[in-house]
């Protein structure tokens, strides 16, 4: 063989172990890297299994708790209704009597008040009700 071939060939084995020795070390880290993401993936993966497992057992109670607050309602809208129901009845009731009372009254001068009764007897002298004093009673008559 010719020197310079020999030389060569010496040249490419050197660069092939060198690039043998390269890609071993890109395998390592490569290998080393891959390894640490599947393990996140599959530390994620099982937090959301679990994450899921408390939903599936927590799901049912709220469900029942929405049921029962349903029925609630439900119930607060019949009372709801039910008093709407008996304040227009109450409502009709009250007009009903007052129409009765007035028709059944004697038609009156109109005011608050009823008109004065007029006595025939005389002023009297005694206030009619004790403690009072005595002037605020001796200038006006009582009336029984």
């Amino acid at each position: 063989m010719e020197p310079n071939f020999k030389l060569m060939l010496d040249e490419m084995k050197s660069m092939q172990t060198a690039l043998e020795g390269s890609i071993a070390a890109v395998n390592l880290s490569l290998g080393t890297r891959i390894g640490a993401v599947e393990r996140t993936i599959s530390d994620r993966f099982g937090r959301l299994e679990d994450a899921a497992k408390v939903f599936d057992e927590w799901k049912p109670t709220v469900d029942a708790s929405v049921k029962e607050l349903r029925a609630e309602i439900g119930a607060i809208r019949k009372s709801e209704e039910v008093v709407d129901q008996m304040r227009e009845e109450t409502t009709a009731l009250r007009k009903t009597v007052s129409r009765a009372a007035l028709d059944a009254a004697p038609s009156t001068a109109s005011g608050v008040l009823s008109p004065p009764v007029v006595s025939t007897a005389g002023p009297r002298s005694a206030c009619p009700v004790q403690g009072w004093p005595r002037p605020a009673c001796s200038s006006a008559s009582y009336l029984p």
